[in-house]
């Protein structure tokens, strides 16, 4: 992967005149965002099209470098040994000391033919001819350090031919997706779409098998021809059919032909067959970045993609990033530009993404791009986005405090996973949690009306489903106040309005979890854990800090806090992490999932359309 691009070596200055000399902290997903004409296409375009000065991290850079270290510590040890004074009677003795390769990357217009050179000269030359040596008896072992001087230059040159011998500046395989794209054929025309993106841009291509243009319009014959050759090449098809499917499609089946006697190819979705100009814009432009992408997988490709979020609701953008960055496409590095406030969300989720703000001084005629180590509101600003068009998750899950999401998202994985094994529900895009910090709720409105006092919840979250401890008290029931609070948001929510049927979320836990963790906090097995006699084994409406504190003998820890359990997040991470499976679930955590994805659901049912 390379990391950084000395941009005032790799870009002519006609092409993209830049104040800064170096693109800093690349990662595998490079997100350049800026205003119409800052300059962001010209210089995605530029990298695609100019060899490219760099520092990179790949295994081979890593092998020259540690070979030719190898070869020059043998080198010093050869001095030593032999003691070797100069060269020739005028060069020091350090003089065949290979340079480092970073200096050779930095400062060669061509770093693989000057590393040739160097090396074929250090396999060509005569110790008894060259060298002076201090003690002149050790001349008659000239022959046998010529010798071994030449193996060691050898292992140098058995890494460099791992390298292709035409490459400048690791010239890696490019792939560009311009915004000129589509599936759809221009009758009387061939590949229209590439002659103009090469006459527009890229007039001077400097290695067309290398760099590859891809702009859907000769999809139909790819497929055709895929279709009618080998097994293996038919399988390839059906497998990226498979791949659209469980990616961008739920799982529904998907099967894309290119008709006899069509120019255009049909795209099938579970079971309903189209042409694709009656599919919506989103399909295709999904079909036309993934397919080039699925059928390289296995090649090493720098990908230079313009706006790929051209026909795609908010949430399919997200999916299509997740996709890119999936193991499968771990070969490619990705530069894209974009106007999509959506692909800033992502910067939270993944460390492998790194945003560039490209702005343009029209006074000096240059651009600036300046590496972001996260979003903030003034990018919104740059790209002209407010915040009331901002879309967020497809409805919110509303929970008391963070140990409720923690249980939350875990009980929803093992359920999912168990009882929806086709389900593709992702949070923070199907949905969201909100933690509403339990007695603060009264600050909320949920009705529809205005309120001088609350904030009104459905003009930020329209789609809501809140959950609320039960919060018995000592003598098992729930307080007057409460009773009022929960029957006001029964009537606000209805059935989106869940409490819990025991004192709080830590109450839905099973015994057996929750004898793991003190197993695990204690420091013993869980044979060594004892139970006193006379104490219920029912703890729904109890204090669990108490009920753990008079059901067990011999704890050390100490688990009871006023109202509620100690350290309840750190208990929240054990407890979690031993439930695994949907009988870790207690009937009530059950319960607590089938309310919560019947609503999820209802408001995703049209998410990919």
């Amino acid at each position: 992967m390379i990391e950084t691009i000395n941009i005032e070596r790799s870009i002519p200055k006609e092409q993209f005149h830049c104040s800064q000399t170096e693109l800093l902290k690349l990662s595998r997903l490079n997100i350049f965002i800026g205003q119409n004409n800052s300059g962001k296409s010209r210089l995605i375009r530029s990298l695609f099209n100019n060899d490219l000065h760099i520092k990179d991290s790949t295994k081979v850079v890593q092998q020259i470098t540690e070979s030719i270290d190898t070869f020059n510590a043998f080198y010093d040890e050869l001095l030593t040994k032999y003691k070797i004074v100069k060269w020739n009677n005028q060069h020091p003795p350090d003089f065949w000391k290979m340079p480092p390769f970073e200096y050779l990357v930095e400062n060669n217009t061509n770093v693989f033919s000057d590393l040739d050179k160097l090396i074929g000269d250090r396999e060509n030359l005569d110790f008894g001819a060259s060298v002076n040596f201090g003690d002149q008896g050790m001349r008659h072992w000239a022959g046998k350090i010529t010798q071994d001087f030449r193996i060691a230059a050898g292992e140098i040159k058995k890494v460099r031919s791992k390298f292709k011998l035409d490459l400048k500046h690791y010239t890696h395989h490019r792939m560009y997706i311009p915004v000129l794209r589509g599936l759809r054929p221009i009758q009387g025309h061939k590949e229209p779409y590439i002659s103009r993106t090469r006459s527009d841009y890229f007039p001077n291509l400097v290695d067309q098998n290398r760099q590859e243009i891809f702009t859907g319009l000769d999809l139909y014959e790819k497929l055709r021809k895929l279709l009618l050759g080998s097994n293996p090449e038919r399988q390839k098809v059906k497998d990226f059919e498979q791949f659209l499917s469980e990616s961008f499609f739920q799982n529904k089946e998907v099967s894309i032909v290119p008709r006899d006697g069509r120019d255009v190819v049909f795209v099938s979705i579970d079971g309903e067959e189209r042409p694709i100009f009656e599919l919506g814009d989103g399909i295709q432009s999904i079909i036309i970045l993934t397919y080039p992408l699925f059928f390289n997988s296995d090649q090493e490709r720098l990908v230079f993609i313009e706006e790929p979020e051209h026909f795609l609701h908010p949430g399919m953008q997200r999916l299509l990033i997740s996709t890119l960055l999936k193991p499968k496409f771990s070969k490619f590095q990705y530069f894209i530009t974009t106007h999509s406030n959506h692909f800033l969300e992502l910067m939270q989720e993944y460390d492998n993404i790194s945003l560039y703000r490209v702005s343009r001084i029209h006074k000096k005629k240059i651009s600036e791009v300046d590496h972001l180590l996260s979003p903030d509101s003034s990018l919104l600003d740059l790209i002209g986005v407010n915040n009331a068009s901002v879309l967020v998750s497809n409805c919110t899950i509303w929970v008391e405090g963070i140990t409720d999401r923690l249980y939350l998202r875990k009980y929803l994985e093992v359920y999912l996973k168990e009882k929806k094994p086709a389900s593709t529900l992702k949070e923070d895009f199907n949905y969201a949690f909100v933690e509403y910090s339990g007695s603060n709720i009264t600050h909320w409105s949920f009705d529809e009306e205005n309120s001088e006092e609350a904030i009104t919840a459905k003009k930020i979250a329209n789609r809501i489903f809140l959950v609320a401890d039960a919060d018995f008290d000592a003598t098992g029931e729930i307080p007057d106040f409460k009773k009022k609070r929960f029957e006001k948001l029964k009537k606000s929510l209805d059935k989106n309005f869940y409490r819990l049927p025991c004192r709080e979320i830590e109450n839905t836990l099973t015994k057996e979890i929750i004898e793991k963790v003190i197993c695990h906090k204690e420091g013993i097995e869980l044979s060594d854990l004892k139970s006193k006699p006379g104490v219920s084994n029912t703890f729904e409406k109890s204090n669990i800090g108490e009920w753990i504190e008079k059901k067990y003998k011999d704890l050390k820890r100490k688990y009871k806090n006023e109202s509620t359990l100690y350290d309840k997040v750190n208990f929240a991470h054990l407890a979690i992490s031993e439930i695994n499976e949907i009988t870790d679930l207690s009937p009530s955590a059950i319960h607590l999932c089938e309310q919560a994805v019947a609503f999820i659901e209802a408001h995703n049912s049209k998410n990919n359309s």
